[in-house]
């Protein structure tokens, strides 16, 4: 279970498995749905019964004019590379 990256050595708020579990079960099951939501979101959990329906979320602010001009630049150089991911996974590139 150390390679979910949900404690261990690295970029992890644990140190170690007892840690983890001490502060998941001081927090109830809300905690567990959180840990069991944020893995499915990275794609690291598949369960066909969780699912994001009665989430709640909160919207953001709109960006200020510069903060909109950064994200617009960066939205291409992001569609690049995922279009240049795309290509060296087909089965072509193999």
């Amino acid at each position: 279970m150390i390679r979910l990256g949900l404690w261990g050595v690295g970029n992890t708020a644990f140190p170690d498995f007892q840690t983890f579990l001490a502060a998941i079960s001081a927090r109830g099951v809300a905690a567990l749905e959180l840990v069991a939501m944020d893995l499915k979101a990275q794609g690291v959990y598949v369960a066909r019964t969780l699912s994001f329906a009665g989430a709640q979320s909160t919207c953001l602010p709109k960006l200020k004019s510069q903060g909109a001009e950064v994200a617009g630049r960066l939205r291409r150089p992001h569609s690049d590379l995922c279009r240049c991911a795309a290509v060296a996974h087909s089965p072509q590139c193999i």
